[in-house]
């Protein structure tokens, strides 16, 4: 199997993937009330779009799929639910990719079985590997479709996490050091 190509995503590509975005979703959706934001990766896109569309109903719903020893879960942890009394008319989703489609396919369903909403959340991503997911988790809007062999380490991971995920030498000069 052929090895992925590692991309490092500077802080100003995705600051400005992520702004010129906001300001489509304003023009497009000016009714947006809450945004969730998947943990982790979409904690920074979320408070730079809640300022953009200023939306100050912020909440974070911590995800995964991963196990220790990076092994891939059939059902996902959900470590970090919304309030119990949840409501919202128009939401917003926030992460910063779409790869599989698993994680956003679940939350989507997720919400719409224990939280009421008006409407069908919309979602935003930054990078959306659309050659590897296909429809099952297709973004209302993201910045950039991606390769599906493109291994993206964004700036905020730190070197240890870069490099437990990919067996491949990270150089690590724009990462976070623990």
């Amino acid at each position: 199997m052929e090895e992925s190509k590692i991309r490092k995503v500077s802080w100003s590509e995705i600051i400005s993937l992520t702004q010129k975005s906001a300001r489509q979703i304003k023009e497009q959706y000016e009714n947006i009330d809450t945004i969730i934001s998947l943990a982790r990766g979409g904690l920074w896109g979320s408070a730079i779009i809640s300022h953009i569309l200023n939306v100050k109903r912020v909440y974070s719903f911590g995800i995964n799929f991963y196990s220790s020893g990076n092994k891939i879960r059939k059902v996902p942890n959900i470590y970090q639910a919304l309030p119990e009394n949840f409501w919202s008319s128009n939401i917003l989703i926030v992460d910063d990719i779409i790869d599989s489609g698993r994680s956003i396919k679940h939350v989507l369903k997720y919400i719409e079985k224990k939280y009421y909403s008006d409407n069908k959340p919309i979602v935003y991503c930054a990078y959306f590997k659309l050659n590897k997911c296909g429809n099952l988790g297709t973004p209302t809007f993201y910045g950039e479709c991606l390769d599906s062999d493109e291994w993206l380490v964004f700036p905020w991971e730190t070197t240890h996490e870069a490099n437990y995920f990919r067996t491949d030498d990270v150089n690590g000069s724009d990462l976070i050091s623990v």
